[in-house]
């Protein structure tokens, strides 16, 4: 099994000027991507329901914070740091009039079938991905979807505890996340299209998911029973 670098350098990401992040939710998933990509210089943006809640949170980081729709106005590659299941479907359901045609990039990072979760978090039958579940949710032909993010704990994020990243999604999502990826020093590991996150949506028991076929690095660094 690899091991994390303890105390890894962190230097400001070049040729990344066309990234502009966009943050949904501000619990801990939120808050250390966060931190990790405004120290890598990149353009972030917090959103929030409550919006003096994300003002106060990106004083603290360095950079932009206020309500979905301030989020989504400036932002191009949004990451759902939110509960899966009906958090999700309400804020993509909220967003729909918004974004509908504009090309955005979406990232599902949840991990909806670890023993975390209850059943109401998870895609309906007869999905077997939540990532699949969000972009139909959406029905927006512009946008781009990825599942990264989805094997690691926050502080991972946060510390740039650097290991391979499992990523499947659309091309132009995809993209991006390999690019944020490497200038963060990880490994991202091409595991397909948005139809294969279904491949790399975690799991843990007491769940059975024939469907999770981890990518053979990740079993590598991180042995046989991560999620």
């Amino acid at each position: 099994m690899g091991s994390y670098l303890s105390a890894p350098t962190v230097e400001k990401a070049t040729g990344m000027d066309d990234v502009k992040v966009g943050i949904v939710g501000t619990g801990r998933m939120a808050t250390a991507h966060a931190t990790a990509w405004t120290k890598l210089g990149l353009s972030v943006f917090i959103g929030s329901r409550d919006k003096a809640r994300a003002a106060r949170l990106a004083s603290q980081y360095g950079c932009k914070g206020g309500t979905h729709a301030e989020m989504l106005a400036e932002s191009n590659f949004i990451l759902l740091c939110i509960m899966p299941g009906p958090d999700s479907v309400a804020f993509i359901n909220s967003i729909k009039d918004q974004v509908m045609g504009k090309g955005l990039s979406f990232c599902d990072m949840s991990a909806s079938y670890t023993r975390f979760y209850t059943d109401a978090s998870r895609a309906p039958a007869p999905y077997k991905s939540h990532l699949m579940y969000m972009k139909d949710t959406l029905g927006d032909p512009s946008a781009s979807w990825v599942k990264a993010w989805a094997n690691v704990m926050s502080s991972s994020i946060s510390g740039f505890r650097r290991q391979p990243m499992e990523v499947a999604g659309d091309a132009k999502a995809k993209e991006t996340a390999f690019r944020m990826l490497t200038a963060a020093g990880f490994e991202p590991l091409d595991c397909g299209s948005a139809d294969d996150a279904q491949g790399i949506e975690p799991c843990s028991a007491p769940f059975d998911r024939p469907e999770r076929v981890r990518h053979p690095r990740h079993v590598e660094h991180n042995g046989t029973q991560h999620p």
